[in-house]
């Protein structure tokens, strides 16, 4: 078989969505910042009174790297960090938990910026530490039975969320097997926070000091964080075929998350895309194309029609379309998609460019190859208005793509001649299989070895 130099565009394939605990917020020293600028300036103080080395600096450089972080400054962010972590170690025991939350925060900022192996490394840090306190609680100040609770909970808590965020650089990686472990891990862990959650809930009904204690996480806290788990679980078992665990522990966290937080949250509206994904792969459609449209449903309700998860939601269904043959149903999707984006980011933005590659791989598939070279090189000249180079990855996709349109409609006219020469052929032997034979759709011409397919 002779096969194209070109490749066909590809139709995207609906991934899985993990949860990651928010490693950049989940502790004290990285809690959500006032105005950074307030930050700067109670830091300025802080030096100014001659307290470079204290906790409290530690604090607010970690708020300014968490600040950095979410604006995608790498370097700020990871200079903040680091200064904090230093500072952590200086007016802090050796070993104390703080320092493996600053650890997180700044594993959190690697795996942001793409540094896998770097933000690995930190996790695992980290999670040496959280076990070595839960062993050693000399950096305990309160005794009495409430702050054990509460630091239970927090070590708990903790240790399962650093081993969460492995499993996500695992799963990230595709190493299932070791990402199976770490969430089954962190599952055990989330399990014993929410029985410690049980023992705090009770305690703070009639405490009002400890009810009023801002560190204090309830049950319902630790049961989301047990969905979460269970969540993740599920996206493993479904990379790895398994799709009776994958659906069971799906629905596990289906019935937490509702239990905890309504028919109508965000995370219910995650699991249900998890499991529309499972239906998806699994040849499913009809299944998948409802789970797909309650979970836009639930997103535009609480998310609001302007946000990319919307838009996820709409190259999902645009995909499910496409597959079942319904092709101006896709396109409608897509075209929706680009019209949030248009709204939020601007016509001519790096997003909508990528929307329009979306749509000419979509009308190349189909076969109107003029809508396609439309979509394609609006793209190209959208990239160039953002400064993309010949270089650029976004770049060399758009221009293979018009190279496959074109050499397809060059190959169409020619594959028209073929066609009459082989009907006229075939009319004459009765057989319509010689050298060369055809499938049903011209457009997608393949020629054969007559010898090993007629």
């Amino acid at each position: 078989m002779f096969l194209n130099s070109y490749t066909r565009p590809a139709t995207p394939v609906p991934d899985f969505l993990l949860t990651d605990n928010n490693v950049l917020e989940k502790n004290s020293a990285t809690k959500s910042p006032s105005l950074p600028g307030d930050i700067s300036k109670k830091l300025d103080d802080l030096k100014l009174f001659g307290k470079e080395s204290n906790p409290q600096v530690a604090e607010a450089l970690s708020t300014l790297g968490q600040s950095c972080a979410r604006n995608g400054n790498k370097a700020k962010a990871l200079h903040y960090y680091n200064q904090a972590l230093e500072i952590s170690k200086e007016t802090l025991p050796s070993g104390h938990p703080h320092i493996a939350d600053v650890l997180c925060s700044i594993g959190g900022a690697m795996k942001k910026f793409d540094m896998l192996e770097e933000s690995k490394y930190k996790f695992q840090e980290a999670l040496t530490i959280y076990r070595k306190a839960n062993k050693n609680r000399s950096w305990i100040t309160d005794t009495d039975e409430a702050s054990k609770a509460q630091s239970d909970y927090y070590l708990q808590h903790s240790t399962a969320s650093a081993l969460c965020s492995l499993g996500n650089i695992e799963f990230q990686q595709k190493k299932m097997t070791s990402a199976l472990k770490y969430f089954e891990d962190a599952l055990l862990d989330a399990k014993r926070a929410a029985v410690t959650g049980v023992v705090m809930d009770r305690k703070s009904r009639s405490s009002r000091a400890l009810t009023k204690n801002p560190k204090l996480k309830n049950l319902k806290d630790a049961r989301i964080f047990v969905a979460e788990m269970f969540n993740n679980l599920g996206n493993v078992h479904a990379e790895l075929d398994n799709r009776s665990a994958a659906t069971r522990h799906y629905n596990q966290a289906l019935a937490l998350q509702m239990q905890e937080l309504g028919e109508d949250d965000p995370s219910v509206a995650d699991t249900l895309h998890n499991m529309g994904t499972l239906h998806h792969r699994s040849g499913e459609m009809i299944f998948a194309l409802k789970s797909y449209k309650q979970v836009l449903k639930m997103r535009r309700l609480t998310l609001g029609n302007r946000h990319p998860q919307v838009v996820h939601s709409l190259v999902n269904l645009s995909t499910l379309h496409e597959k079942a043959g319904e092709f101006d149903k896709a396109e409608s999707a897509l075209q929706a998609a680009m019209r949030i984006l248009v709204s939020s980011h601007g016509g001519t933005s790096e997003p909508v460019a990528d929307m329009r590659v979306q749509l000419g791989d979509q009308e190349a598939r189909i076969g109107t190859e003029k809508a396609a070279l439309e979509h394609l090189e609006i793209a190209l000249k959208l990239y160039e208005k953002v400064e993309f180079d010949d270089s650029h990855p976004s770049v060399k996709k758009a221009k293979d793509s018009i190279e496959y349109v074109k050499n397809k409609s060059d190959e169409n006219s020619s594959t028209n001649s073929l066609v009459e020469a082989t009907e006229t052929i075939g009319t004459m032997f009765n057989k319509g299989c010689g050298v060369f034979c055809f499938n049903n759709d011209a457009s997608n011409l393949q020629i054969v070895d007559s010898r090993d397919d007629c």
